[in-house]
């Protein structure tokens, strides 16, 4: 019987049964399609999860070696350098000559810790000066000393010294100079980062002087931008004090209590910047941390990162998710820019799936209210074709190819969904109605039906203007929430999608406006008169068996008028997503209520 007609507790089972209908097993998928994809665009950009690239460097070269970086010292032809420095550099870590040039694996003195191993009379009296002068140039500056232990100590004695014992009042020889550029595009990354609204900050293991000049060429900090440089003092308090690009003596320092209250404000503008440390500090803040390095000693804060950017092909990058074989800084926009559309293109599956629960859900409860059952190509059509075929197309959606300054989170996406599915109850309301004004319709009768005839419940109006309403609503959501908003390319570059829902609009129209024929039986489409004389359907001939008149099929001057209804349906749930969702009223509503999260001083 129908659902007017039933018990209470017959209609409270089928509601739960409804409820529970809502929630599709597919929405734990529907947030993995998006990633899929954007592991595909990654890919083909030159950056892999790092899983995928050992699967194939072993495949292709067997065990992989790692193979620390090399560093080139350039000495010019002719220029004089002393046996006592040439000696030292042969000491650092097995330099060779190559050519005319000194080539060695990378080093680890730096020359604050020479000036405290080496007597104050061998140093120069600008020694700090000079080292951090040239650091300020962004050169990493290390330093050499030596100390004479005489001909008379054995050479096992002097294995058997205690480290402590060897290196102490040495002698100063020299500085020593590497200098590492930035690459071409690294600025240009930089900058991609800045306006996607993500703070770029610099980790570095070279001195902070070194860092300030690399942070300037790159970008990271504007040139009115002023850089406060802390320090540990003997009493373990933290002291501040300017970093400009000039050495300064006589620097004034302050607490971080008196920086508080003194440079507040410059603080929360963004034209001051503190030297800090970052990973774990930024996490435990509740900020969300990406790391890139090269792999080597920042394997710990590409592990600790929320998500860490390995920029080479050593096996120290396995602790980072992803390795840029490329070693670009650009590498890190790319991720973003993927990430920010997989998550969209996640959101949108989603947002896809919980309109089709809550389409469904109501599409059975009316089935339920006028006592009718879809006909199977109806849920093989809403199933089977729209569920999987649109799913996927709508994952092939591409990534933007800026990094805007706008992320996919926030209350919109609720309202995304909400307002597409009050405005399909609308109208499925107004089609409802529009089918009981018509002088020819007559109410399904379902107190005649019976479950031994449940294939002939379909054979009425109700169940073609519910399903032909519903059915447009929903591939067409499918085709809304693929709006490309700042986040994805403009749907209409998606081949797959557009194919797909244009195709499925093309053959449901037909389906509705064609007459009565062998192709729209499949789908018991009410331009078949049902209820004729001498009704195939058991419930018809009961209806007309008591009392009951034959009566039309569904004209072609209704079905038209239906389907002018459906496609105003589709064009409000258009504008709502263009015009509310992503559009004007979207940025006065961010305007006037801004998200609550951390700034960033960009």
């Amino acid at each position: 019987m129908n659902g007017q007609q039933s018990i209470w507790v017959t209609k409270w089972i089928y509601c739960m049964f409804i409820i529970n209908q809502i929630m599709s097993p597919l929405l734990p998928v529907a947030l993995e399609v998006g990633q899929i994809h954007a592991l595909e665009s990654l890919k083909a950009r030159l950056l892999t999860s790092c899983f995928q690239f050992l699967m194939l460097f072993f495949q292709k070269r067997g065990v992989f070696c790692l193979n620390p970086k090399r560093i080139v010292l350039s000495l010019e032809g002719g220029q004089r350098i002393d046996d006592i420095v040439l000696h030292g550099l042969a000491t650092c870590h097995a330099v060779t000559k190559f050519g005319k040039d000194l080539v060695g694996n990378q080093v680890e003195g730096s020359f604050e810790k020479i000036k405290e191993l080496s007597n104050a009379q061998s140093l120069p009296a600008d020694y700090e000066d000079r080292a951090r002068l040239q650091a300020l140039q962004g050169c990493y500056v290390l330093g050499l000393s030596y100390r004479y232990l005489g001909r008379e100590l054995a050479f096992e004695d002097m294995l058997a010294l205690p480290r402590n014992e060897l290196e102490k009042d040495l002698n100063f020889i020299s500085l020593v100079l590497f200098r590492n550029e930035l690459k071409p595009d690294s600025s240009a990354a930089i900058h991609s980062l800045k306006a996607g609204k993500v703070r770029p900050v610099m980790v570095t293991g070279d001195n902070a002087q070194c860092g300030h000049y690399i942070a300037k060429q790159s970008g990271m900090f504007s040139s009115d931008c002023k850089i406060l440089l802390a320090d540990i003092t003997n009493d373990n308090s933290v002291v501040w004090s300017p970093l400009s690009s000039k050495v300064t003596t006589g620097i004034s320092r302050m607490t971080t209590e008196e920086l508080l209250q003194s440079r507040a404000s410059l603080l929360e503008d963004g034209t001051l910047e503190l030297a800090e440390k970052v990973v774990t500090m930024h996490r435990n803040h509740g900020l969300i941390v990406g790391m890139c390095g090269d792999g080597g000693n920042d394997c710990g804060a590409l592990r600790a990162a929320h998500a860490g950017i390995a920029l080479s092909a050593a096996e120290a990058s396995v602790v980072s998710p992803f390795t840029a074989r490329n070693k670009s800084v650009h590498a890190v926009v790319d991720s973003l820019r993927e990430a920010r559309g997989a998550l969209h293109t996640s959101f949108a599956c989603y947002k896809f799936l919980i309109i089709y629960g809550l389409q469904f859900s109501i599409f059975k409860l009316c089935c339920y209210w006028f006592g009718i059952i879809a006909c199977q190509m109806d849920c093989i059509f809403i199933d089977g074709v729209a569920v999987l075929s649109l799913g996927y197309a709508m994952s092939r959606c591409n990534a933007e190819k800026i990094l805007n300054k706008v992320r996919p989170l926030g209350p919109l996406n609720v309202a995304s969904v909400l307002g597409l599915w009050g405005s399909n109850v609308v109208f499925l309301v107004a089609a409802i109605c529009f089918m009981a004004s018509q002088k020819d319709y007559v109410r399904w009768p379902a107190q005649y039906s019976h479950g031994a005839s449940w294939w002939t419940l379909g054979d009425n109006w109700e169940s073609t203007v519910l399903f032909f309403t519903m059915y447009f609503q929903f591939i067409t959501s499918a085709f809304v929430f693929s709006f490309g908003s700042k986040f994805r390319k403009t749907v209409f570059k998606n081949l797959s999608l557009m194919v797909s829902y244009w195709s499925l609009i093309a053959v449901c129209s037909c389906l509705l406006l064609l007459p009565h024929n062998k192709f729209t039986e499949v789908w018991h489409v009410a331009s078949e008169q049902f209820n004729h004389a001498n009704p195939a359907s058991p419930v018809w001939a009961s209806y007309q068996k008591n009392g009951g008149q034959p009566s039309p099929a569904m004209s072609f001057d209704f079905r038209f008028k239906l389907w002018w209804i459906i496609l105003a349906s589709l064009a409000v749930n258009i504008a709502w997503q263009k015009v509310v969702v992503e559009g004007p009223l979207a940025r006065i509503l961010a305007a006037k209520y801004p998200s609550k999260r951390q700034k960033l001083h960009i």
